[in-house]
């Protein structure tokens, strides 16, 4: 995904069970990456970004580069990730 510089990103993530039902995770992180996978960012996400059942939200605002986002989230002691790429082009 690529976006322009100065912008609000809302980065989205929807959790489901081993059922693929909507599900709470027990705990729920965003992490921001460099191209590297150095560790820029960590935010612990709570029930003020939650849409709905099992859907969380994070609104990015980073400067210019390649990055990787990471939903971290723990479903009943048991890891769940996703993770994607996003390009942050100038203004």
């Amino acid at each position: 995904m690529s976006y322009q510089g100065g912008n609000a990103i809302r980065l989205t993530a929807q959790f489901k069970d081993w059922d693929g039902e909507n599900v709470e995770p027990d705990l729920v992180k965003v992490i921001i990456y460099d191209r590297n996978y150095k560790k820029l960012q960590e935010h612990s996400i709570g029930q003020a970004n939650r849409l709905d059942t099992g859907l969380f939200y994070f609104d990015l605002v980073i400067n210019e580069g390649l990055y990787v986002y990471e939903w971290y989230s723990e479903i009943d002691g048991l890891p769940s990730l996703k993770r994607n790429l996003i390009s942050i082009s100038k203004m």
